[in-house]
């Protein structure tokens, strides 16, 4: 079992809010795609990621993945949802991206895309005109272990210590999913412990499985002719556990 494309983009677009409403104080902007700082999403007509996956599914069965996603947007994203829109034929490095209508562009797994320099194109439609540009992903680590049990209890709540955090230029969120329920917590620290407590817990299904998903991100923004773009390198752990009362 594998979190959707759709979840994942849903995923990314929460934590650059999150990491945008707990920076919000801070207006330093990078100078270069990639040098991490402060980001907004003022003036955002499209986002384009480039990541790499660790999924655990406990047992010490583990699985790797790598993607890239793209949503382009009807006027600037905001902290509402944003109007997706399609942008004609779009391509990472030559290679054309999957479209799923209405949110998505991707490519899973992408042995076939080099991911350490990426050159977006999009034929552009509608509000999106056409571009071409280059990108050099900086992608964040986690050099420490993440130990989180197969088997959680939710009358013990849900402890996530991470530590060796780098190359993250906002917080580093985790994820707390199961169905329509879902939970997040950040912090901005290279190590810390991100706590879930029993109370917190509450609308969670025992005896079911959960999603615990720790997501990093680096984001530059760059303006192309008129218009302005978020471009990310991410990293993305998950572990599938299951909760118990």
């Amino acid at each position: 079992m594998k979190i959707s494309i759709l979840n994942l983009s849903s995923v990314f677009l929460f934590a650059t809010l999150l990491i945008v409403s707990c920076k919000k104080k801070d207006t330093t902007e990078p100078s270069t795609p990639g040098n991490g700082g402060s980001t907004t999403t003022s003036g955002i007509y499209g986002n384009m990621q480039a990541g790499y996956y660790d999924y655990d599914y406990g047992g010490g069965v583990t699985t790797k993945d790598s993607m890239v996603i793209a949503s382009f947007y009807q006027s600037p994203m905001s902290s509402v949802s944003p109007t997706n829109i399609y942008a004609g034929t779009v391509t990472v490095n030559g290679a054309n991206l999957d479209y799923s209508p209405p949110q998505n562009y991707y490519i899973e797994n992408t042995h076939s895309v080099s991911m350490n320099s990426l050159v977006w194109n999009a034929t552009g439609s509608g509000t999106v005109t056409p571009f071409s540009y280059t990108y050099t992903p900086v992608y964040p680590k986690i050099s420490g272990a993440i130990n989180i049990s197969d088997t959680c209890y939710k009358s013990s709540g849900i402890s996530v210590s991470l530590s060796g955090i780098s190359n993250s230029s906002g917080s580093t969120i985790v994820y707390l999913y199961q169905g329509s329920n879902s939970l997040s917590k950040s912090i901005f620290t290279s190590t810390g412990t991100v706590n879930f407590t029993p109370t917190e817990l509450s609308s969670f299904a025992t005896n079911s499985s959960l999603s615990i998903m720790v997501f990093l991100t680096n984001v530059s923004q760059q303006a192309i002719g008129s218009v302005k773009y978020q471009f990310s390198g991410t990293y993305t752990y998950t572990k599938f556990s299951y909760l118990k009362s």
